[in-house]
């Protein structure tokens, strides 16, 4: 009678011994965990589910794998068993595939010896490479391991932030975010992200850094732009952190002969590493991806109101994320490239020109303007001056002297001027 190999009784102390004859050393643990027995996974796969089960479905695909590809693996042209031929191996005739199919699905996706490359399967006594893979994955820790990596890529993600921000801030301690006026990206902490509904951890810190630096209170509060993760996608990004660092370990090992690999494991591993390296990437990208900006609005008696927070999601699509920031920036109005001296006249007129009181110091609305979140925020200090240069050549806004006397107001200029903050 013909035996098919899905029948092949390898729990069958006398079988298997006399089959391992014929293989060299470390097959016995592959057949004991992978293939056949009560203390094989197929047996416990089977065991979950009785359409499986009913029919032997993972151990006949185990068996057929295993007597298809145990032999001298090395030396085949081509490696493995296709799936057409495990199914012929371990169906039966007249009965459905479809339990055979499901079967081998669910080992390639447990099983550390079984392998799989180009619709092929086959075992090996090296474990598989994703079955590795996997169980590296735990040695890395969220702090020591996980963290320092997400933070070189995100600094890499937005690139030289320079022409837009003085600093970039990345998971950086409000105590030595640095108050001097200057505009700053602050980039918050995974552990604090933000969800577009209900309680935000990312506005509960932003706002505590917006309001001290360390324990001191925060003056400059108008120069700070914050960048928080999506509070659902963080799992995420850590996992495939933790995946990028599971393949770059494998390719380190081999590479110093600490594992042994043949070259389509090794190959598989360095493509496997690449992959996880670029899927990285756009994980980064796409878990921070608000931008959080704080203002307020003058109440009725000219003091101001709590502080506002606009969230603004940043396109993972963009060609840059800093330019994607740019952008967002300048469309919402939350940062003022070119500045009009109307607008700058009405704050003048509003904020400073009452009570008896009509001339300011430049310096003193320019301060004013770096502190206080009711104030339009503007790039820096040359869109603030050229603001001013165009209002006094105009004869319409304001006129400029250096200084005031009792005598009056000494070099005078209107139409004219070169302004000096002061």
């Amino acid at each position: 009678p013909l035996i098919m190999p899905g029948n092949l009784p390898l729990y069958d102390g006398d079988v298997r011994n006399e089959l391992l004859n014929y293989l060299p050393a470390g097959w016995d643990p592959v057949l004991e965990r992978d293939i056949d027995g009560d203390r094989s996974e197929p047996w416990a796969i089977e065991g979950g589910d009785a359409r499986l089960g009913k029919v032997h479905a993972a151990r006949r695909v185990a068996r057929t794998i295993f007597l298809g590809s145990a032999p001298s693996p090395n030396e085949q042209t081509a490696r493995g068993l296709p799936l057409d031929r495990v199914l012929l191996g371990a169906g039966v005739p007249g009965g459905s595939l479809g339990a055979y199919k499901d079967a081998l699905r669910r080992m390639a996706e447990s099983l550390h010896h079984l392998n799989t490359a180009n619709d092929r399967y086959w075992y090996d006594t090296r474990p598989n490479l994703r079955r590795e893979m996997e169980s590296r994955k735990q040695r890395f820790d969220a702090v020591h391991d996980i963290l320092p990596v997400v933070k070189d890529k995100l600094q890499a993600a937005i690139g030289n932030a320079y022409g837009l921000f003085t600093g970039t801030h990345v998971f950086t301690p409000s105590s030595d975010i640095m108050d001097d006026g200057q505009l700053r990206l602050v980039v918050l902490h995974p552990q604090h992200g933000h969800v577009s509904t209900g309680p935000s951890k990312a506005l509960d810190e932003a706002q505590q850094i917006l309001r001290l630096r360390g324990e001191q209170p925060r003056l400059y509060q108008n120069r700070l732009i914050f960048l928080a993760a999506d509070q659902n996608t963080v799992e995420r990004l850590y996992d495939q952190v933790r995946t990028m660092l599971a393949w770059k370990s494998i390719v380190t090992d081999y590479k110093d002969t600490r594992i042994v690999l043949d070259n389509l494991m090794a190959r598989n591993a360095d493509e496997s590493f690449a992959q996880s390296r670029d899927a990285l990437k756009r994980t980064v990208v796409d878990c921070f991806k608000y931008l959080l900006v704080p203002s307020q609005v003058l109440r009725g008696d000219d003091r101001p109101g709590d502080v506002q927070w606009e969230a603004h999601r940043l396109s993972s699509t963009a060609p840059s994320m800093i330019q994607e920031i740019e952008r967002q920036l300048k469309e919402n109005e939350h940062l003022i490239f070119e500045w009009a001296p109307v607008h700058l006249e009405r704050i003048l007129r509003k904020l400073f020109w009452k009570d008896e009181v009509d001339e300011v110091k430049a310096m003193d609305v320019w301060q004013a303007m770096l502190r206080y979140l009711y104030f339009p925020r503007l790039r820096n200090e040359d869109v603030f001056t050229r603001c001013l240069t165009k209002g006094g050549e105009s004869e319409e806004f304001f006129g400029f002297a250096y200084e005031k006397t009792e005598q009056g107001y000494k070099g005078f200029a209107l139409g004219t001027t070169a302004p000096i903050l002061d």
